[in-house]
């Protein structure tokens, strides 16, 4: 192993060197490059240099008429490993899996060497703060269901989701989970009930596999498919008019088969869109079920994103005298971090 000794900052390629050359002119002072080295990181470039930042040794592409040599760019002092052959790169881009960072609108299109491992992981946990509106029926009763966002948070009723996720290249695998919990009183119109007391909790759990089937420098978007598991404990009271009251309840479950598309845009070099929507059931259990989310994100750094947004889920199913036909939505914001 042997050591380059170059000082900290960018460091400007300004000579056309084959291994083992010594650099004479850079930004910095030169070093020696022995027979082979690593690339760390690329942050972007100019006309006729790269530029790197951090502890980095690497190359990018020749230009025209110079096919059999490469142009060495370094930074500041790294530890040289000695594998058997020179790596060319083209200019690092970071992009985004649907929830890693925003790329930055400096970077130049990239062509990257995959990583010792290929494995990346995320968790990203969140709060929604949700409305319900459709309608419900368990046994003999039948009630329109409009809880709004008001309503909730005079409730103190909440929903948490969170998403883990772990990809290798192209391919990830990974688990959504809400659970929420509401209630409200609502009137009935005054002829046989005066009112209704509904409440309501539900898990939704949404195993998927997802492909990354478009990226470019700023944007990507996955396709994916999995199941959404439904757990849910629905109890309706209706208040008589005249007296008195009737209470119904029921605990199911059911799965529904789900596909969908999720992406995200670079807007600057912080700050990013997100999208993601799915559509299943297809009579399996449900007749439909359906999910949207829209938000912008903010990285905070090349770990940490925060988001806010807005997310809407529907679910049409029917079976053994019970009914939900709704649509719970509201704002979510969350915190996601990768590695």
């Amino acid at each position: 192993m042997a050591e380059a000794d170059w000082n900290a900052g960018y460091a400007r390629c300004l000579a056309m060197v084959l291994p083992g050359d010594q650099i004479d002119e850079t930004a910095e002072r030169g070093g020696r490059i022995p027979s082979g080295f690593v690339i760390d990181r690329i942050e972007g470039s100019r006309p006729g240099s790269t530029l790197f930042r951090g502890a980095a040794v690497g190359a990018c592409s020749p230009s025209s008429g110079q096919a059999a040599e490469a142009l060495l760019c370094s930074a500041s002092p790294i530890s040289i490993m000695k594998p058997l052959h020179i790596i060319t790169l083209a200019a690092l881009a970071g992009s985004v899996h649907a929830g890693t960072e925003a790329p930055s609108p400096s970077a130049a299109p990239l062509t990257t060497a995959p990583a010792e491992s290929g494995w990346w992981f995320r968790a990203a946990p969140y709060g929604w703060l949700t409305a319900i509106d459709g309608d419900i029926t368990i046994g003999p009763l039948s009630a329109p269901v409009d809880i709004s966002i008001a309503d909730t948070l005079d409730t103190l009723d909440m929903a948490v989701m969170g998403l883990v996720e772990a990809g290798y290249d192209k391919w990830s695998l990974g688990v959504d989970v809400v659970y929420g919990k509401t209630s409200d009183d609502f009137d009935a119109g005054g002829r046989v009930f005066d009112s209704f007391r509904f409440e309501q909790k539900q898990w939704l759990v949404s195993p998927f596999v997802a492909y990354r089937a478009i990226e470019t420098e700023r944007y990507h978007m996955d396709v994916f498919a999995g199941a959404r598991f439904t757990i849910i404990e629905a109890d309706l009271t209706g208040r008589l008019v005249h007296g008195g009251d009737l209470s119904v309840g029921r605990d199911t479950d059911w799965v529904d088969p789900i596909v969908g598309i999720r992406g995200q845009g670079a807007l600057t070099d912080t700050l990013f869109f997100r999208y993601n929507g799915d559509i299943g059931g297809f009579g399996a259990s449900s007749d439909l079920v359906w999910q949207a989310f829209f938000g912008l994100g903010y990285r905070v750094n090349n770990n940490v994103n925060v988001a806010l947004g807005y997310r809407g889920l529907g679910i049409d199913y029917s079976k053994d005298n019970f009914a939900l036909d709704t649509v719970t939505h509201g704002p979510v914001i969350g915190l996601e971090v990768k590695w």
